[in-house]
């Protein structure tokens, strides 16, 4: 009489297998997300200088790129204007600018003339983010990162070319 073969899976087995699905999972998924949020949070830290702050702003946008779940275009915007302040500020003009326009266009989806108020009001001292909500509240939000402390001067202008430049946009 020929052996019966048994076609069923040991539980030891399974458990293995779904072991080894969960650190996948968490690593194509959570990993680089986090990765991306604390190197973000780099780039926002005043504390840090700027070189290093370009370095982690760099890191978030090159992990952010290649996550399953990528950032919102709001928020992702936020780290490219952020990138580009610090361009600015250690001279890289031509690199900020194009990392600012691309902050303007991901934060405004693809309306530029959407960011020209609240550039208008931050020239005038009139942005005030306590009072912005909704999906205004990402624009100016975006402008007011030009307004900070640590950004310098060769930023503000970068930013003040984008702007003048705004209206005549597609």
């Amino acid at each position: 009489m020929p052996a019966r073969l048994d076609h069923t899976l040991p539980v030891g087995r399974i458990r293995f297998w779904l072991m080894v699905g969960a650190a996948v999972l968490f690593a194509l998924v959570w990993l680089p997300g986090m990765t991306a949020a604390m190197a973000s949070k780099g780039c926002a830290n005043s504390a840090k200088p700027d070189a290093t702050r370009l370095r982690l702003c760099n890191a978030a946008v090159a992990v952010g790129r290649f996550s399953i779940f990528r950032t919102e275009p709001h928020k992702f915007g936020q780290i490219y204007m952020r990138r580009g302040i610090r361009e600015a500020n250690l001279g890289h003009t031509d690199a900020a600018i194009a990392d600012m326009r691309r902050a303007v266009d991901m934060v405004t989806g693809g309306r530029p003339d959407a960011i020209l108020p609240f550039a208008r009001a931050a020239r005038g001292g009139a942005l005030d983010l306590r009072t912005i909500h909704g999906p205004d509240y990402w624009p100016a939000r975006l402008v007011a990162q030009t307004l900070q402390p640590d950004s310098s001067d060769r930023a503000r202008a970068a930013w003040d070319s984008i702007v003048a430049e705004l209206p005549a946009r597609p």
